[in-house]
């Protein structure tokens, strides 16, 4: 019983931590144009979430935006430059946390 109840709490702590690892990357490499709840430089997570929640391709579009940049996704002139630095591994993350904002109303 004690290893089934630790199992069960590593278990818990590998998903939260991933969880945790997407939002912290996010905070890392896309908040300084992007914000959670609010336009800014960039259009606010949750618009992003929505805009690709239905799309059966929306997690790789997300991932190609990160790593190549976009123009006029989100608007004329609005411009993106690629997040070179940003793996595919780290873009998948970033955009299923993207992804899970809309999940969470």
């Amino acid at each position: 019983m004690k290893y089934a109840a630790l199992g069960f709490a590593v278990a818990c702590l590998l998903v939260s931590g991933s969880a945790f690892a997407s939002e912290e990357l996010a905070k890392k490499n896309c908040m300084v144009c992007h914000q959670l709840d609010k336009a800014g430089m960039g259009p606010a997570m949750q618009d992003i979430s929505k805009k690709y929640a239905a799309d059966k391709e929306g997690e790789q579009k997300i991932v190609t935006v990160i790593q190549k940049g976009s123009k006029d996704v989100t608007g004329p002139g609005k411009m993106m430059a690629p997040m070179a630095a940003v793996n595919e591994a780290d873009a998948k993350s970033i955009a299923k946390w993207i992804l899970s904002l809309s999940e969470k109303k």
